[in-house]
């Protein structure tokens, strides 16, 4: 009994470093040679499915990506490559620098799942996401990494049955567009 418990130690110890090695996909270019950090009360590997959850005040980072979740479950395919992750939260949050010029994306929602595949990133239940101070929020976004298109939807009956969306002024710099205190 104890030796089977102790081989199945082994296998989860080697084959982590390869899962972690495989959330490289998930990084954008900037964060994909950074090493990956994930920090949680517990974790339970299944090597047959190619499984990993982490449960209690997870930390994810990677460069700037970093994800906070009660839970966080990384599926993995044959070659250990991340095919997607889930973080469950109240809500669960994450956050980027997306290229070195962009401000920090921030989102949250009470479930986020990213696959790796199509590099499609869905959060779901009072779903948030913000950046250079423009946000959106609703029960549902949709956010398509490849092309970078974001969709946002309601849900009749629900704390959020529409969805908001709040986009900053541009800043003016003209002497002409300018407002004073009284005019």
């Amino acid at each position: 009994m104890i030796k089977r418990c102790l081989r199945r130690m082994v296998v989860f110890a080697t084959t982590l470093p390869l899962v972690i090695a495989s959330l490289t996909a998930l990084a954008l270019p900037e964060d994909r040679d950074q090493p990956i950090h994930i920090q949680s009360d517990r974790a339970t590997h299944d090597q047959r499915q190619g499984r990993t959850v982490y449960e209690g005040s997870v930390e994810l980072t990677q460069g700037t990506l970093r994800i906070l979740a009660n839970r966080i479950t990384i599926q993995t395919n044959g070659n250990n490559e991340v095919q997607w992750l889930e973080a469950e939260g109240s809500p669960a949050h994450f956050e980027q620098q997306p290229n070195i010029d962009d401000e920090l994306l921030t989102a949250r929602a009470e479930f986020v799942r990213y696959s790796a595949g199509d590099r499609q990133v869905l959060l779901l239940r009072n779903a948030w996401i913000e950046q250079d101070g423009a946000t959106m929020s609703g029960n549902r976004i949709d956010y398509d990494m490849e092309l970078e298109v974001v969709k946002a939807q309601g849900e009749t009956g629900s704390a959020r049955p529409r969805i908001e969306m709040v986009i900053p002024p541009q800043n003016r710099d003209t002497g002409n567009n300018q407002r004073t205190e009284g005019n």
